[in-house]
């Protein structure tokens, strides 16, 4: 018959090894996200070669996407997606493409396909200005944002950058001006009309705004 001192042993034990189980599953969950993040990677390496060379017309495909919707089954538009991308990290001279990369950060400083296609398209926005394409790589690669996150970063900076014309803001904000003004007076005197709650006089004052008011909308 076991002991107290028996027994408390074997259930720490048995705790210990949960523990030690837990603890290795979520230590190959992070290895295999890191995996999955860069898996992509190759994938793109090789298409881009196939591309350079044209390999699929030996393999009796006319174009590179009709390789990948028939032979490897995603469409043009992943296909575009992965092969710009992996360009876009040749182009930045990035250390993604270092074997040691994912061994160096954690599995949340790795990112994804998206998050390096969304660098891509928006180092092509004319509004942006180079620095702003390196501030938003820090925050991928450094911060580890994604998704809103860094379409909320995109939209800020793309709102700073706008260059703002006064005469066509002022414009802009007149002709909404007059437009609402126009709904409220064209509501105002249908019911005004049909109520016969005022006088003739009013509902005819409001009728030469309204006029004037469509007059100097269509001049705008």
């Amino acid at each position: 018959m076991d002991t107290v001192i028996e027994t408390k042993t074997r259930n720490a034990l048995k705790q210990l090894q949960g523990h030690n189980v837990v603890n290795t599953l979520r230590d190959k969950a992070l290895m295999a996200c890191k995996k999955f993040k860069i898996s992509w990677v190759e994938l793109g390496q090789i298409l881009h070669a196939i591309e350079e060379d044209k390999l699929y017309h030996a393999w009796g495909y006319e174009k590179l996407e009709d390789y990948t919707t028939k032979e490897l089954g995603f469409d043009k538009k992943t296909a575009v997606k992965l092969l710009k991308s992996y360009l876009y990290l040749i182009d930045e001279g990035s250390e993604y493409l270092k074997d040691d990369f994912t061994q160096e950060r954690g599995t949340e400083e790795v990112p994804s396909i998206e998050e390096i296609n969304f660098l891509r398209l928006a180092k092509g926005k004319k509004d942006l200005l180079p620095e702003d394409h390196l501030y938003l790589k820090k925050q991928v690669f450094e911060k580890g944002k994604v998704g809103d996150d860094l379409k909320r970063d995109l939209c800020t900076l793309m709102k700073e950058r706008k260059i703002v014309d006064p005469a066509a803001e002022k414009e802009k904000r007149k002709t909404n001006l007059i437009k609402g003004l126009m709904l409220s007076l064209t509501a105002f005197h249908a019911e005004m009309q049909s109520s016969k709650l005022v006088p003739y006089d009013i509902i005819k004052d409001a009728e030469d705004l309204l006029n004037r008011l469509k007059e100097e909308g269509s001049r705008g």
